[in-house]
């Protein structure tokens, strides 16, 4: 029989199984160390700085369209945006680009200006900001960059690269937005890594008093194919500090390039013998070091393991165990794992034999189903597999006599269970709002109120005093057409703002309108309601270059990517509720004629200034048709509207497809004044179909939102859905959106106004 060293309470203290020792410096609580996991965006719509006015209050926050619901707010410290490396580029040659501070051909990963399947979309927006609730744009600050390299953000046209924030020039750290804005440009980053970028918001009141922000940061995760943790390492260090004490220091590194931040999270202490780990206590990270004071028992060793706040961003990490400064007074078996993979190697060491002035050991290991073997030494190296998986080792100590002087407590010896794969961060969104009220993660530090729950008269809800429901039954307002004829002089003439052209199903025909967004409300109108004017603020130079040839030379009239101050922003969408859902594939957008002085050009830039899509026009090698799909939610795009000469132009377009299980197509005419020319004498009077309320007997009532304009609905911006990203795949869309900013200015370079 087995003689066990003098004292139960010696062999407790090696087992490790004693109560943990108290650190001097106080553990933290035990709560788990990591936050929720973040909303993950990585192909999707987003208007990464988002500003709102918050009853009379200015905040910052981020929207996105998740699924096929648009612009639902996040809070940015919920929110990872990553670029993964489908958005990977080389850097283009040309001084224009000398900015990026990069050499040509250098890899760098683009956000584009305009969607790519694929590749996260970003913007930011101002469209929940009403123009009169302030005195002026809302100024946008970059405050500050924690990152490995450099981020720059800009526009690029025909001629060239506007820049518009930067984080290596410090005299392009804000930005100039107007109200109901909503604007997306090209985003560089130079090396790989994790980007905190922290933004601020200001601008005044009507009457001229401060409004400002509270400053948030966002999360930029730049590169791999998916969210993956950057890599940390964890070293510890100890010495004795008094009786039976010991302080430790963990330094915590990570990323083998500098990140510019430092990670947050906790370090925790455990020491370690006979396979046996007891937490020692935590401490936080501070500047990358933690630091407890504690009183462990003595041998074995100690360690450290770092436990990230956000664990999507960063590794977790273990450091290699470090002998216990506090020595042992009993003999003990070191070295032992918690669990050990198949094959992997044992390395036991035998601490505290002097104490009883043992010649040698004589290792005793016990297979649970094997007969024992023996190894003299003062350490044991074994390879662990399934037959030692919970065997029992032991070390006799002996004299040199070969008297047996006692053995150690048994260590086990454990295969560690298979591992399970890691669940994928979730990029699925929040649970769907009710309907007709926009879906919203409040911001911390700006909590957003939540809107009062509407009761439609007569529903027999309970009033929200808690008072007796009615039952008084709700009059019924139907849409009713009228057929108008709007003359010539009652025309509106555009000359800036944003307006999309689009399908819409009204009394089961496919209706050609332009949503109209310039009063902050989407209305769907006629377009023969409409003259767009294109005046002196859209004459630009042809660009040099062939690849520009199709333009001819001199000047042209354009309709930019971006929205701009002095041009219409003209676009086209599938996203009316008619048609977002309910089309079986893709619709298909026309030019059937073009009517007047000169030729018509509709297409796109890449991402470095060269021509991109090619959607259709008049000009050689352009086709009369572009490919626009629907998915869930419907796509928006915007192209350059280019026209070669001045004058009135008539420009005829179609959309088809199938929708609701039916072929269907319809046309509009949408009329544009070019140049030096009175819009007012391009105006033509037409009959156009509007939608008023009346009731059954006839009198007249008021339409809610999802009824008027009958199958035009008009409705709110956050009930507009942009491109199910999820869904819609494939290169069509990335023929649908130029990947730069404004194509074409003035005669000489300016500073332009974002547009959406």
């Amino acid at each position: 029989m087995r003689r066990s060293l003098a004292g139960a309470g010696a062999i407790l203290v090696v087992l490790g199984v004693a109560a943990q020792a108290a650190a001097v410096s106080g553990p933290l609580p035990g709560s788990p160390v990591a936050g929720p996991a973040r909303q993950v965006l990585a192909t999707e719509h987003t208007d990464a700085f988002s500003v709102f006015m918050d009853d009379g209050r200015l905040s910052l926050a981020t929207m996105a369209d998740l699924g096929s619901r648009r612009g639902v707010r996040l809070d940015p410290d919920a929110t990872v945006f990553h670029v993964t490396d489908d958005a990977r580029r080389a850097a283009p040659t040309g001084s224009a680009f000398g900015f990026l501070g990069v050499a040509p051909g250098a890899p760098v990963h683009v956000i584009p200006q305009a969607y790519t399947p694929g590749i996260l979309w970003a913007g930011w927006n101002t469209e929940r900001v009403p123009a009169s609730a302030v005195g002026g744009p809302i100024r946008l600050t970059v405050e500050d960059v924690r990152g490995p390299g450099a981020v720059e953000i800009y526009e690029s046209g025909v001629d060239g690269p506007q820049r518009l924030l930067s984080s290596r020039d410090r005299g392009l750290r804000s930005l100039a937005v107007p109200a109901n804005t909503h604007a997306h440009a090209s985003w560089v980053f130079t090396e790989p890594g994790v980007y905190r970028i922290t933004v601020g918001a200001s601008t005044t009141t009507p009457q001229g008093a401060p409004l400002r922000a509270t400053s948030r940061t966002y999360v930029f995760a730049v590169g791999g194919s998916s969210l993956e943790a950057v890599p940390t390492q964890v070293q510890i260090a100890g010495r004795t500090a008094g009786e039976g004490q010991v302080a430790l220091t963990a330094d915590v590194g990570w990323a083998a390039r500098d990140q510019g931040w430092a990670p947050g999270g906790r370090v925790t202490f455990v020491h370690r013998a006979g396979g046996v780990e007891t937490d020692l206590g935590h401490a936080p990270v501070s500047a990358g070091q933690a630091q407890l004071t504690a009183a462990p028992p003595g041998g074995g060793q100690v360690l450290a393991r770092f436990e990230p706040t956000e664990a999507q961003l960063v590794g977790s990490a273990t450091s290699a165990a470090l002998p216990n400064p506090v020595a042992a007074t009993t003999p003990q078996i070191t070295g032992v794992s918690p669990g050990y993979a198949p094959g992997e190697t044992a390395e036991l060491a035998l601490e505290g034999h002097e104490a009883l002035g043992a010649a040698r050991a004589v290792w005793v290991v016990q297979p649970a189903a094997d007969e024992a073997w023996t190894q003299d030494g003062w350490a044991l190296s074994v390879a662990v597999d399934e037959s030692l998986d919970g065997a029992q080792v032991t070390a006799a100590l002996e004299a040199e006599d070969g008297t047996r002087l006692g053995e150690t407590p048994a260590v086990t010896l454990r295969l560690a269970p298979a591992q399970e794969p890691s669940p994928a961060p979730t990029t699925s969104p929040p649970a769907e709002a009710a309907p007709e009220q926009e879906p919203t993660v409040p911001p911390s530090g700006d909590p957003v109120p939540a809107p009062d729950p509407e009761v439609p008269e007569g529903s027999g809800a309970p009033s929200p005093a808690g008072g007796a429901t009615t039952t008084t039954a709700a009059v019924e307002c139907i849409p009713t057409a009228v057929t108008e004829t709007v003359e010539a002089g009652q025309v509106d003439v555009v000359t800036e703002g944003h307006l999309d052209l689009g399908p819409t199903i009204q009394d089961g025909s496919l209706v050609v309108a332009v949503k109209d967004d310039r009063s902050g409300t989407q209305v769907w109108r006629s377009p023969g309601e409409l003259v767009l004017h294109l005046g002196e603020a859209a004459r630009t130079p042809v660009p040099a270059g062939e690849d520009f040839s199709f333009l001819g030379t001199g000047h042209v009239w354009a309709i930019p990517l971006a929205q701009r101050t002095g041009v219409p922003w003209l676009g086209w969408n599938t996203q009316h509720p008619t048609i977002a859902g309910r089309a079986s594939g893709p619709m298909t957008l026309t030019l059937e004629s073009v009517d007047g002085p000169g030729s018509l050009a509709v297409y796109s830039l890449d991402s470095f200034g060269g021509v991109g899509d090619r959607y259709f026009g008049t000009v050689d090698g352009f086709p009369r048709s572009t490919s626009v799909p629907v998915g869930a939610a419907g796509v928006h795009v915007h192209g350059i509207w280019a026209f070669t000469a001045e004058g009135i132009y008539r420009v005829t377009v179609g959309f088809s497809g199938t929708v609701d299980g039916a072929a269907r197509s319809g046309t509009a005419v949408m009329t544009f004044a070019v140049g030096d020319v009175d819009p007012a004498g391009a105006a033509q009077a037409s009959t156009v179909t509007r939608y008023v309320g009346r009731t059954p007997d006839g009198e007249e009532c008021e339409l809610d939102a999802s009824q008027a304009g009958g199958g035009l609905a008009r409705t709110g911006l956050a009930d507009q859905t942009l491109v199910d990203l999820g869904v819609v795949g494939g290169a069509l869309l990335a023929a649908g959106l130029a990947l730069t900013a404004l194509s074409a200015v003035g005669r000489e370079p300016r500073r332009r106004t974002p547009g959406r």
